[in-house]
C-alpha cells in the first residue's frame, strides 16, 4: 500500500481531527474523522464511498462498524498511533478503495 506523508498540519495534540483526502488522480474525495481511542487512532469514514456493484462488506472493504455512532472505521493492524500515522492509513485505504471500486482489484 502507498502511503502519503505529504501532510504538513497534523499533529498529535487533538484527540478529534477531521480531514478530507482527495486521491492521486484527483477524481474521488473522502473524508475521514481521526479519534484518539486510547494510545490508538481510530479513522472513521465519514464520506466518499460509493461501492455500486462491487462487494461493500466488511471484510472485503477493510471496514469495521461502530454500532454506537452509526459509523464504519478502517480496519488496519496494526492501529495507527500517531496522527500522521492515522492519515497514511486513512489515504493509503482510500487509494486502494477507488482501485477496487474501479477494478475489483481486492488489498
Amino acid at each position: 500500500m502507498t502511503q502519503r506523508t505529504d501532510v504538513h498540519d497534523l499533529t498529535d495534540a487533538p484527540n478529534v481531527s477531521v480531514q478530507t483526502y482527495r486521491t492521486n488522480d484527483g477524481r474521488h474525495f473522502f473524508k475521514f474523522e481521526f479519534v484518539k481511542v486510547g494510545p490508538v487512532y481510530r479513522v472513521y469514514i465519514l464520506s466518499g464511498m460509493d461501492y455500486g456493484s462491487r462487494a461493500s462488506d466488511a471484510h472485503s472493504t477493510h471496514r469495521f462498524t461502530d454500532s454506537a455512532r452509526n459509523l464504519h472505521y478502517i480496519c488496519f493492524d496494526p492501529e495507527p498511533r500517531t496522527l500522521r500515522d492515522a492519515f497514511n492509513v486513512a489515504s493509503g485505504w482510500a487509494e486502494n478503495t477507488q482501485r477496487y471500486i474501479a477494478t475489483g482489484r481486492t488489498f
